[in-house]
């Protein structure tokens, strides 16, 4: 799904209609692409009796010619008017021709009654173009209709009528949508706290205004959805082995935080990657290796249970094995292991100390092994030890996934967190293109950003992912996506809608969101997988 600027999208509309794609065949489009969305998702509903609150512009008309088609499938229609802005003739006609009637603003004690009879409440009051605050007048009239429709399903029309569709503020007065039906794309408001919790399920209705005036190559911004997933999944054969699904090497861990290497190795066997290979501490080998038996196992040197720089020949040999380093989680930050990292991602300050790494030994000094490397996603403590190394961006050794929370992205930019979390897609559109690196910015609504200018939001935000070792998780899944061939861009999106998919799926399994655990996301990342390949579970 397209994520559209509604100021740039009224300029298509205007271009299109020089183009002699008229306004009025676009709400025609609109209106029945809204009846075919809304009949098709409660065809088997018994009580299909909707009412429409009507407001003026395209926005009301887009409503009544919706109606005009919900009658002729079959729905019992009704549509009130609750503002007297012009609506085209010919759409009003069209609707009491087809035997609908538009009653004009009732008193609230009848308004109160009509609502009543109704399973399925049209919100077409207010457009893409609202800019707060609601007039007084108008605002009492929804509140007292919003007061009135509890338990009904709410479907807007394109954007719940109080929402601002560039900032994403919501009026008081605003209902909570079950369904919002956008015309040609997603508002980018919609994608804002806190408009994204009126807004409910999304559908994109395809107006034709972009394909008429070739604008679609030029919208670079969607939200994430399952084609878009399945298209990243490797396709799995039959005759293959493990090294044809590749190598994620995690390199993480310390003696406080011993679990979170085994949640990235975990999750990344998961997504389907051939093999892990663990590099932690020596001083955690014990409790972690009896937790992954799967994972191979590679003891790093440490100091007071931490990797230590001494251990950083050893990582970047094995990184010229490896098809994807998954490095930070549970690293930890102390000088030292600060020095390790500098050493493994950075060019020119690897260290030239001689390693007593027994029968490696022999291999790393092979200086033409040493050199080679794997694209990498980065995570956690090593965000913010690379946030210490003075132009660090510039002296990358690999192409990589940066995988920040918003404390993290403030490490890396010196941005304040409040900052970043009001201007999510613009923080990471901007850094993006100074870092030349890929940048997911996690949180709800996780923005993906590409140096080639392309950004993906992620629609899920599930408070049961909401928990330490989440982001590790998150990291195994990318890194497993790009170990089996798929591009960082892409690897990060499908991994951060499945991962998003897991939590969802994990919380409605246990019936509450509080009590998922990371157990139980990683249980949820196969039937995340499945609901995008349409997959069967096996029944032997």
């Amino acid at each position: 799904m397209l994520l559209i600027n509604p100021n740039d999208l009224k300029d298509y509309e205007i271009e299109a209609n020089a183009a002699g794609y008229t306004f009025d065949q676009m709400m025609a489009e609109a209106g029945n692409g809204l009846a075919d969305i809304i009949d098709s998702k409660w065809q088997d509903e018994t009580d299909r009796s909707i009412l429409g609150l009507i407001g003026g512009g395209k926005n009301g008309a887009d409503a009544l010619i919706g109606l005009t088609k919900l009658g002729r499938l079959g729905w019992n229609t009704s549509a009130v008017r609750i503002t007297q802005a012009s609506i085209p003739d010919w759409v009003i006609e069209g609707y009491e021709k087809s035997g609908g009637k538009v009653l004009s603003q009732p008193d609230k004690h009848h308004l109160a009654d009509i609502l009543k009879d109704f399973a399925f409440i049209l919100d077409g009051v207010i457009g893409t173009g609202f800019t707060p605050p609601m007039r007084e007048e108008l605002a009492g009239v929804m509140t007292f209709i919003k007061s009135h429709c509890t338990g009904k399903r709410i479907i807007a029309v394109d954007c719940p009528s109080g929402v601002d569709c560039l900032t994403g503020s919501v009026e008081n007065a605003t209902m909570h949508a079950t369904l919002t039906v956008c015309m040609e794309g997603v508002k980018t408001g919609l994608m804002k706290f806190p408009a994204f919790e009126f807004a409910g399920e999304i559908k994109v209705v395809d107006v034709g205004v972009l394909k008429k005036i070739h604008k679609i190559s030029e919208i670079h911004s969607f939200l994430i959805d399952t084609d878009m997933v399945a298209n990243v999944l490797p396709v799995r054969n039959a005759y293959s082995h493990k090294g044809t699904y590749g190598v994620v090497l995690v390199c993480g861990g310390s003696v406080n935080y011993p679990g979170a290497p085994l949640f990235t190795a975990r999750s990344a066997y998961r997504v389907g990657a051939g093999m892990v290979k663990s590099a932690v501490p020596e001083r955690i080998y014990d409790i972690t290796a009896s937790q992954c038996p799967e994972s191979t196992w590679i003891l790093l040197d440490d100091e007071n249970g931490v990797i230590c720089d001494k251990a950083d020949k050893v990582v970047r040999y094995e990184m010229g094995k490896a098809t994807c380093l998954a490095i930070g989680p549970g690293l930890g930050l102390e000088e030292t292991t600060f020095r390790f990292v500098k050493g493994i991602l950075t060019t020119g300050d690897s260290s030239e100390r001689n390693n007593s790494v027994g029968f490696l030994q022999g291999a790393l000094n092979n200086e033409k092994e040493e050199e080679k490397t794997c694209p990498a996603v980065i995570d956690a403590d090593a965000l913010r030890l690379l946030a210490r190394i003075p132009d660090w961006s510039n002296k990358l050794r690999q192409k990589i996934v940066l995988t920040p929370h918003p404390g993290e992205m403030s490490s890396l930019t010196g941005l304040s967190i409040d900052d970043i979390e009001k201007n999510r897609v613009e923080i990471c559109q901007h850094y993006v293109k100074e870092w030349q690196q890929v940048i997911v910015l996690k949180g709800p609504l996780t923005v993906i950003a590409s140096p080639e200018g392309y950004t993906a939001i992620n629609p899920i935000a599930c408070s049961a992912l909401a928990k330490a070792g989440s982001g590790d998780v998150l990291t195994g899944i990318i890194a497993g996506l790009i170990a089996q061939g798929s591009a960082l861009f892409e690897a990060a999106l499908a991994g951060v809608w499945i991962h998003g998919m897991a939590g969802v799926l994990a919380a409605e399994k246990l019936q509450v969101e509080e009590s998922v655990g990371i157990a139980e996301i990683l249980a949820g990342i196969p039937d995340a997988i499945r609901l995008v390949t349409k997959k069967k579970p096996l029944v032997i």
